[in-house]
């Protein structure tokens, strides 16, 4: 099924939105148009809701998690990429290598272990990538979560306008002259 990501991860934002609010978080998106994506709708929101709720759980009171939907071109593909940073403490170190891990978790008795791996396998699964830098440092603490998903081979752009801007560009940890890092340090705390 082709698919809107951005319009996907609209919907998802809406969702987490409210229990965000709860704990004094807010959800802050931009959208740039993008091409589809071929993908299962149902798999997709699993894996962009685990992600915002993880953000969520993370982030501070008072403070903003960001959400951005934009195209890409990375090593020869065309492909959406979706970024969710927080500003929460940071993932220890002794903690990432284990994230994608099954029933690996840091949440005690409220997590299964399971929603990072799982959202890992249905990334791949859509021929795309998940990965993520973390930063510990004080101001400069926080979380970045990255997912490219290459563009249908019927390409079908969809013109929508941008949503609030929330954070700066940034370029990445692999760079190969046309990806960009993940933004950890380009985007400033709340």
């Amino acid at each position: 099924m082709l698919l809107d990501v951005g319009g996907l991860v609209e919907e998802v934002v809406a969702l987490y939105s409210r229990s965000a609010a709860v704990r004094r978080v807010r959800v802050e998106s931009e959208r740039k148009s993008t091409s589809l994506v071929s993908g299962f709708r149902g798999q997709l929101i699993q894996v962009f809701g685990n992600l915002i709720r993880n953000a969520t759980e993370a982030a501070p009171p008072d403070s903003a998690i960001t959400v951005r939907v934009r195209p890409v071109h990375r090593r020869g593909r065309s492909g959406v990429c979706v970024l969710v940073l927080d500003r929460g403490r940071g993932i220890p170190q002794s903690v990432r290598m284990k994230m994608f891990d099954p029933f690996f978790t840091t949440k005690d008795l409220k997590g299964s272990g399971l929603g990072l791996w799982v959202s890992k396998r249905i990334i791949a699964q859509h021929d795309g990538t998940i990965r993520f830098r973390s930063s510990e440092r004080a101001g400069l603490n926080g979380t970045v979560f990255e997912v490219f998903l290459p563009t249908a081979d019927r390409p079908a752009v969809v013109q929508l306008p941008s949503l609030r801007s929330v954070a700066e560009k940034g370029t990445s940890e692999e760079k190969s002259g046309d990806e960009e890092e993940l933004p950890l340090k380009a985007a400033k705390a709340n």
